[in-house]
């Protein structure tokens, strides 16, 4: 800062040098070290609640990515049980057929000096056997020969020309049909009579 000389006869000013840390007995290590101003208090208490979030959010994230992969393991074993349940019960399923491909491949590798009318029974006990495993699995055919057709358990493969009294009835079971309690298995393929019709 400039101030006036107060000497007489001299005209302007003096300048003294107010930078301070240009002088030489200014310790500049100590001012490096000197703590800095202390921040106020409500800026400790947003950083500390900054902080305490990072952490929740933090460990959120952590139990999601646990809880992903347990989830995902959970599934994979319920899949490979699944898996296994179905085996099992495919296996259930064949157990009753195997005695009666037994019986049938003997058939049909039967000696050549086997007769007809032997090879007619021995197919006749194979086709009872078979049925007798279906109805044990709860399979059974459908009654439709003499019945009135339905659509929901017959399929119309042919219709035939019948007395009045016999219209719309199943005349001959083409193909069987079967149940597995209150499901079609498979709809029985029926012939269904039909009145003649008298050309006006």
């Amino acid at each position: 800062m400039g101030v006036a000389d107060d000497k007489p006869g001299k005209k302007g000013f003096t300048v003294n040098d107010q930078r301070w840390w240009l002088k030489d007995d200014v310790d500049l290590e100590s001012l490096d070290n000197a703590p800095e101003d202390k921040k106020p208090s409500y800026v400790e208490e947003l950083e500390e609640k900054i902080r305490t979030l990072e952490q929740r959010i933090a460990k959120t994230l952590d139990a999601h990515r646990v809880s992903k992969e347990e989830m995902q393991q959970v599934r994979q074993r319920l899949e490979r049980e699944q898996d296994l349940k179905l085996e099992v019960q495919r296996a259930k399923l064949a157990e009753p057929f195997l005695e009666v491909l037994d019986n049938l491949d003997r058939l049909v590798s039967h000696d050549d000096s086997q007769t007809v009318g032997g090879l007619v029974e021995g197919a006749q006990l194979v086709l009872k056997q078979l049925k007798e495993r279906l109805s044990e699995l709860g399979i059974e055919p459908i009654e439709a020969r003499g019945m009135p057709f339905d659509p929901n358990t017959m399929e119309a493969m042919m219709t035939a020309e019948v007395p009045d009294e016999d219209d719309g009835k199943v005349i001959e079971v083409i193909r069987p049909g079967y149940m597995l309690g209150q499901r079609v298995v498979r709809p029985a393929g029926v012939r269904v009579g039909v009145a003649k019709r008298e050309r006006s």
